[in-house]
């Protein structure tokens, strides 16, 4: 029988494979999945009725932008049914549909948040700034879903990249709960920084700490939560950066001049 010291050792393996079996990691995976809607939609709850009822009225490209990303987290939820419910063949195959509707996602993401900015030029909501996190997230999500693609055979590994690619796009409705609370945006890159990504950094800590405990850490998983938490940290300083307050300032005008 391992020893106390033993066991506290092994917790600090960084693995490249998992040495345990895939089912071990069903259950919790159905947390990070709950914890995930339970931010989207009371995020969204709050914040739905106010969207609509804008002035000026939101572009139509970002209702179809809410429809599309909406339909992610759905087939997150489908793939991690069908794991559960030992359907693996259905698994993969659903698998490529889910990349292809990353592709699109990756056209809307980015045309919306310009879209909605123009939309507002100079208004009580203009933020243009706010492309750093906008950007900055659907880049994320590519990244970490192309790792995913590539790693999909190393199971362990694959379904914790998933995660990480959709905790960005969960800004959404996390960022919304901060501004019911605390409805004016901080002055501050660290303070901004937590107001925003509070939602994915306890739940990334979670799974890193739940890892850690059970001896389950993944190289792969260590350096992808340390990718997260610095990308979306130099967003926090791109938001008060000058420089880029006036380069995005200039793309908005620019898109509202000649796509508005």
């Amino acid at each position: 029988m391992a020893t106390a010291a033993s066991v506290q050792q092994s917790r600090w393996v960084l693995h490249s494979r998992a040495n345990w079996s895939a089912r071990d990691d069903r259950k919790s995976f159905v947390v990070w999945l709950a914890l995930m809607w339970i931010g989207l939609l009371w995020g969204f709850g709050v914040n739905l009725r106010k969207a609509a009822s804008a002035v000026p009225p939101k572009p139509t490209v970002v209702w179809i932008h809410g429809g599309v990303f909406a339909l992610w987290p759905v087939l997150l939820t489908l793939q991690i049914l069908l794991v559960v419910g030992e359907r693996v063949g259905w698994h993969r195959k659903m698998g490529w549909v889910s990349v292809g509707w990353a592709c699109v996602m990756l056209v809307m993401g980015p045309w919306a948040a310009v879209a909605s900015q123009s939309q507002v030029l100079y208004g009580p909501s203009y933020d243009p700034p706010y492309l750093a996190l906008q950007l900055g997230d659907i880049f994320l999500f590519a990244l970490f879903l192309g790792w995913a693609v590539l790693t999909r055979k190393n199971v362990a590994v694959h379904k914790r990249l998933m995660i990480l690619c959709t905790l960005p796009l969960m800004n959404a409705g996390f960022g919304r709960v901060s501004e019911w609370f605390w409805p004016h945006t901080p002055h501050s890159a660290a303070v901004w920084f937590v107001w925003s990504f509070y939602g994915e950094v306890v739940i990334v800590a979670m799974m890193l700490i739940l890892d850690w405990w059970r001896g389950n850490l993944l190289k792969q998983f260590v350096a992808g939560t340390l990718v997260l938490v610095g990308v979306e940290w130099v967003e926090a300083l791109l938001y008060f950066w000058k420089p880029w307050q006036d380069v995005t300032a200039q793309w908005v005008a620019t898109w509202a001049r000649h796509a508005g």
